[in-house]
């Protein structure tokens, strides 16, 4: 398996070493110089950017929203190195904003970075469907588009080449090329100097479709008392056809919040949000921060207050979650449908998320918060449980007993709760002993409860019924290491 590529942010030598010694090889690019890391993030695309929060403290969040800024579309996974807990609430609230990003916290790097990682990548640009563009693909092919540069562009599955020139196609035998690279495994870019012209426009339309096939619902509800400006070489925005008000609204030079624009020409949020959202992907728009007028009677006037019934109701709220198992959170019945389950955290969450708006007085957010962190971490615990039976070519959810023990082990080995793990994980075990994927995952909770030669008997149990499985091999190697190392002490 190739090792993954990536950069680290940071100057802690400490936990840089603690994160290749856990993913395995070293990063391509360390830095703690912000400039250098933006630059060369544009010039080379990691599979993902791990970052310590600590080396810029509050400013990191600026940070990540200028590496959004200038990969709209690629939309980065990001790890970020902090403790929650530790956070003000604005700095949590502003870190859940971040779309394929997890924060672990130092002492959890170890134990947690590896799965959760390969969670976070699946979901970024493995886990698609096949309408839906690669986000890298489609970051390289707009730069291009939009700054205009000549060059090949070579299909990564056949190595196929497509002459481009100044954004646009040379031939038009090379549409269907890179409609294959866009939505299948991506391209690279071998620039040249080329002189004339392409087809640009055809290049404009394959994006635009692109883009607004990788949209998501809610892009506009953090953003609404931000500005909107074109972005700097977004020359072809002639190339879209967006309707006449929202054109007006994107070229005028505003100093309002987008609220307020939307009220002026006319337009409903949920009628432009898809379109807005394709613009900022294809780098033609960008949100910046307004000084608000002075005598601004929407910004004067006085923001709706939490009535104190609303406000109880999410302290009751927080009790009643902490009693219920995550499909109750979510609200929905046990399956394997990862679609399913995404929607209803979604849904789940946008009843609380508008109470973080500014409109809203809430004294107290960290209930708010706690109760989004609670409902993010089923939703995270339920897709781990799903990607693991299917790792073991389990393809509908069990229900008989030994299922319901593995299940509830799964949950506390999520929580890090290993003690409850080994426990549930051997009642599953006792009652189905020739079940390998039991059997390996009541081997990995055995290792940290120190049972290490049960853990032993469980994983060659285990081998024999899947000889070639990843995991059991990674779960071997780990009980090997520590037995090894118990003899040496």
């Amino acid at each position: 398996m190739p090792k993954p590529s990536y950069y680290y942010f940071g100057s802690n030598d400490t936990l840089r070493l603690l994160c290749e010694s856990t993913l395995e090889c070293g990063p391509i690019c360390a830095t703690h110089n912000q400039h250098a890391l933006i630059a060369i993030a544009q010039q080379h695309l990691p599979q993902f950017i791990i970052v310590d929060f600590s080396e810029l403290g509050e400013n990191t969040i600026k940070l990540l929203v200028k590496l959004r800024q200038v990969l709209p579309a690629a939309s980065v996974p990001l790890v970020i190195i902090a403790d929650l807990d530790l956070l003000e609430p604005t700095q949590q609230e502003a870190l859940f904003q971040f779309p394929h990003s997890l924060t672990i916290a130092p002492q959890h790097l170890t134990d947690d970075l590896k799965w959760q990682l390969d969670m976070t990548l699946e979901g970024h640009s493995l886990d698609r469907t096949d309408n839906v563009a690669h986000p890298y693909a489609l970051e390289i092919l707009a730069r291009i588009w939009r700054l205009e540069l000549s060059g090949q562009l070579e299909r990564i599955d056949n190595q196929k080449r497509i002459e481009i020139c100044k954004g646009g196609l040379v031939s038009s035998t090379g549409i269907n090329h890179i409609k294959a690279g866009l939505y299948g495994e991506g391209f690279r870019f071998y620039p040249s100097t080329k002189l004339g012209l392409g087809d640009w426009i055809s290049i404009g339309k394959i994006l635009w479709t692109a883009a607004q096939n990788r949209t998501t619902v809610g892009f506009l509800k953090n953003r609404m008392y931000l500005s909107i400006t074109l972005a700097p070489n977004s020359g072809r925005l002639t190339a879209i056809d967006l309707p006449l008000n929202l054109r007006a609204l994107i070229s005028e030079k505003s100093n309002h919040p987008l609220k307020h624009q939307f009220r002026v020409h006319g337009l409903r949020p949920t009628q432009m949000e898809q379109n807005l959202e394709s613009l900022f992907m294809l780098g033609l728009i960008q949100f910046r921060n307004f000084s608000p007028p002075e005598n601004n009677d929407h910004h004067n006037q006085a923001p709706n207050p939490l009535v104190p019934d609303e406000a109880e109701q999410f302290y009751q709220e927080l009790s009643y979650l902490q009693n219920l198992n995550d499909w109750e959170i979510l609200g929905i019945s046990p399956t394997l449908n990862l679609s399913l389950i995404r929607y209803h955290t979604v849904k789940r969450k946008k009843s609380h998320q508008r109470y973080l708006q500014p409109e809203y007085q809430v004294q107290d957010r960290r209930t708010i918060f706690q109760i989004l962190q609670r409902i993010d971490t089923a939703c995270a615990s339920i897709i781990s449980l799903v990607k693991t039976y299917r790792s073991f070519g389990v393809s509908e959810l069990p229900t008989d007993e030994a299922s319901g023990y593995f299940q509830e082990g799964h949950r506390a080995l999520f929580r890090r709760d290993f003690r409850t793990a080994y426990n549930c994980f051997e009642e599953a075990t006792n009652l189905n002993p020739s079940s390998g994927m039991m059997l390996a995952l009541a081997a990995w909770s055995a290792v940290h409860v120190g049972q290490y030669s049960l853990a032993l008997e469980r994983i060659e149990k285990a081998q024999t019924l899947l000889p070639v499985h990843p995991f059991v091999e990674r779960c071997k190697d780990k009980i090997s290491k520590q037995l090894r190392s118990n003899l040496c002490a």
